[in-house]
């Protein structure tokens, strides 16, 4: 009885200071621009809709359509899902097991034009884990900053904005329907050079935002959408675009209680064998291999000659196994990537070794299995300073520890000689994944390192 109690207040309490006002707006029921495009084709192309998915529904039945551009699958509608919550002062979404939302001005009418506004936390389900689904229907997720920035890259960040946004617009140069006053639709700046033409059907259309004391700003100026990607405790990724630029900004990180629109991007899971054993086998110059397995890969008797170029991926729990036989030559590269987010060889690579003086490579393992060797590396995740300490009693001779980041760039290092205790400063780098790698009594370490 007392939960069904305490429904009762919070229903009547939206029901007398949520009320459904317009402020003067026009909404329009056709959401989207008709446009004529062939879909007989074999093979389809950027601004199709997703092959085999030209359409998904979420949890509530809500139904959205899908637009492909650049490999990347993305809903061509902002996410409206969940009970509308009033926008005022000290009204944040809870984690009460109901997806709430944000309407703009507390307009249901607002949020069937444009989707809902949601607070960051809310939207990841209570989630910390990039990519994670969030409050997107199954088998899509929030998209992180890497997928935003592969967008805004794909359709290049000068013009980028034009091509995303919706064509709906006052006074737009376009006409037709096009040119209307009616929500959702972006405001007109009065020059006449800034204007969507939705050329890939993203059909950008600006939201606004719901301010995190209480309030709404930018609806038909400005378009906010939250990345899954977290910068620290506080703040959040986000990326936007505005009613008086063609082009595309970098994302930008705020505070996770704005209420900003979602973008919902589908989810591959590539079918990948779980082992691989590379046994016997030469890479030549020139070509540019990548080698996947979900769990471990076993490489001996391999090399890679000058100019040759291999990359070795591995699941979240994976490992990779450089036995005896393994060589790089100078000239020749070799990387690796763990802890991928389902996109294996697509992925960015991690150098694990690059133009080795014909170097021999004995085993690969993980840090973790050491540990009690005598091998700590701590605190990870950190939040700038990481010590790595090496007590084991049978190792001598010197040690070679490198820190690089996900692209292969180097960070630090250093020679370890005499004094097994190390640490590293991390606070100037960018929050996200990098990598150290530790060369010792002819074996090889490669682990994950978190800066938060």
């Amino acid at each position: 009885m007392k939960t069904i109690h305490l429904l009762i207040i919070i229903l009547v309490y939206s029901s007398f200071l949520c009320t459904s006002v317009t402020y003067g707006q026009s909404f329009s029921a056709s959401m989207q621009v008709e446009k004529t495009k062939t879909q007989n084709r074999s093979d389809p192309e950027d601004g199709d809709p997703c092959p085999g998915q030209p359409t998904v529904t979420d949890s509530e039945g809500n139904v959205y359509n899908t637009v492909l551009i650049g490999g990347q699958c993305w809903m061509a509608e902002n996410l409206n899902i969940g009970t509308m919550i009033c926008g005022g002062y000290g009204m944040d979404q809870l984690n009460n097991g109901i997806i709430e939302k944000y309407c703009y001005n507390d307009d249901p009418n607002l949020c069937d034009a444009n989707g809902g506004l949601y607070q960051w936390r809310e939207m990841m389900d209570y989630s910390n884990e990039p990519g994670a689904q969030g409050i997107c229907p199954d088998g899509w997720h929030i998209p992180t900053t890497d997928e935003w920035l592969q967008l805004r890259d794909y359709v290049g960040p000068v013009n980028g904005g034009q091509i995303l946004k919706s064509c709906r617009q006052i006074d737009s140069p376009l006409g037709g329907d096009c040119d209307t006053n009616e929500h959702p639709r972006w405001n007109d700046d009065g020059t006449g050079l800034y204007y969507g033409i939705d050329d890939l059907n993203f059909s950008a259309l600006p939201g606004g935002n719901r301010y995190m004391y209480g309030g709404f700003y930018n609806l038909g100026t400005q378009a906010y959408w939250w990345s899954s990607s977290e910068h620290n405790t506080y703040h959040s990724a986000y990326w936007s675009m505005g009613y008086n630029v063609n082009g595309l900004p970098n994302l930008a990180n705020w505070y996770k209680e704005d209420g900003y629109s979602v973008r919902c991007v589908k989810t591959y899971t590539p079918e990948i064998i779980k082992t691989l054993n590379l046994n016997d086998i030469s890479i030549p110059p020139d070509p540019d291999d990548c080698f996947a397995a979900s769990s471990q890969i076993t490489v001996s008797d391999f090399t890679v000659a000058n100019g040759g170029s291999v990359t070795l991926v591995t699941g979240h729990s994976g490992k990779i196994l450089l036995q005896e036989g393994t060589v790089v030559q100078n000239g020749g590269y070799l990387r690796a990537w763990i802890d991928v987010a389902g996109n294996y060889c697509d992925q960015p690579e991690s150098m694990l070794a690059t133009g080795m003086q014909d170097e021999s490579l004995q085993q690969t393992f993980k840090l973790s299995e050491r540990s009690q060797a005598g091998l700590k590396l701590y605190p990870n995740p950190t939040t700038g300073l990481i010590t790595l300490e090496i007590t084991d009693a049978e190792t001598s001779g010197s040690i070679s520890v490198q820190i690089f980041g996900i692209r292969g760039e180097t960070i630090q290092q250093a020679i370890l000689s005499g004094s097994h205790n190390y640490i590293f400063d991390l606070s100037g780098q960018a929050a996200g994944v990098y990598f150290l790698r530790l060369m010792m009594d002819g074996q090889v370490a490669f682990v994950k390192l978190i800066k938060q």
